[in-house]
């Protein structure tokens, strides 16, 4: 797994550490079409998940979240691919 190169050319070098492997991770398994929420994360020991979509869409990737139920904090994150309808 290698680590998440900036798209945004406003983010600075300090910041680079926090772009690591689990933001990798969780930026993998969204171009690869999962939807995200606490379990799935969890299941690969990615336990701050919106902390970790925080950073990506800081680094300038564009990911798109729905809560599950109006009253919880808990949220599904996903990426839309260009040209694929999505269905939420």
């Amino acid at each position: 797994m290698q680590t998440v190169e900036a798209t945004d050319p406003n983010v600075i070098d300090a910041d680079a550490p926090r772009l690591g492997k689990q933001n990798a991770m969780v930026l993998h398994l969204l171009q690869s079409g999962v939807r995200l929420g606490p379990q799935t994360a969890a299941d690969f020991n990615i336990t701050r998940l919106s902390a970790r979509i925080h950073d990506l869409r800081n680094a300038g990737y564009e990911i798109n979240s729905i809560k599950r139920h109006p009253s919880t904090k808990c949220a599904v994150y996903w990426m839309t691919q260009k040209g694929v309808k999505d269905e939420c």
